[in-house]
Formats: C-alpha cells, structure tokens, sequence
C-alpha cells in the first residue's frame, strides 16, 4: 500500500486534524511527544513547523511522507545488510 493510498484509508476513517502537534505525531509514529519535540523535530530532513502563537504545528500529510520515506530508507539498508552478510 502506497502512502497517498494509507493517507486516504485514514482520512476516511479517522478525521485528521487540519494541522499536528507534538503529541499527533507522537501518537501516529508510537514514541513520546517528547521524542518528536527533541529529536525529531531537530532533524534536517523532519517537515518545517508551523508557528501559531509561538507553538509548532504540522500537517499531517507531511509527516506521513516522511515517515514512509523514512521506512523505505531502512528496509534498504536492512537489504543492504543482509546482502553483505550473506556475500
């Protein structure tokens, strides 16, 4: 399943907010808002906040491509490993 298709099967059965804090994208990745805040968030390729009265906002399409794009990058270099190791 695609990210444009796993986007759509959510929008259809969950109502996303129009824009994510700390704590959607917490929820959405299973790690504490604190990791999004402090680790994440910090990354150079994590999605740009949006800044509404000084709070950082999201859209959640964004953070959906990232993390697909982050978890094609590790089954890669899993494959890559696992390649190596068996050469």
């Amino acid at each position: 399943m695609s990210a444009d298709e796993l986007r759509d099967l959510i929008n259809q059965l969950v109502k996303i907010p129009a824009l994510w804090d700390a704590e959607d994208i917490a929820v959405y990745l299973k790690v504490a808002p604190r990791t999004v805040a402090e680790k994440y968030a910090k990354l150079r390729d994590f999605p740009p906040a949006i800044k509404i009265g000084g709070q950082s906002r999201w859209k959640p399409e964004e953070i959906m491509d990232w993390a697909e794009g982050k978890k094609i990058k590790r089954r890669k270099i899993t494959q890559n490993l696992r390649t190596n190791l068996v050469e």
